[in-house]
């Protein structure tokens, strides 16, 4: 999962002209440009790269490695949902 910003986009291009993987599945949580995803096919020669996809949460980022979902406890989700509270029904 991956935010799309130059340093990201530099890794990723370096990665693809050689590339350690057999295939590749990326996920951006931002929308990608007609530039970058075109930027991509050109350099994914091998076709390693399976899937791009925009993956869109809803998540506060606390720091750039670091996010939340600003939810008290997590642990109620757990559980079978008929015995959720009215704070896990949301």
């Amino acid at each position: 999962m991956l935010n799309i910003r130059y340093e990201n986009y530099d890794l990723i291009m370096t990665e693809l002209k050689n590339p350690r993987f057999a295939e590749y599945y990326l996920y951006f949580t931002n929308t990608m440009s007609n530039y970058f995803i075109e930027k991509v096919a050109e350099i994914d020669e091998q076709d390693i790269v399976k899937c791009m996809q925009e993956v869109f949460m809803d998540f506060f980022a606390i720091s750039a490695d670091m996010f939340t979902l600003n939810i008290p406890t997590t642990l109620a989700l757990t559980k079978v949902s008929q015995t959720w509270g009215p704070k896990e029904n949301v």
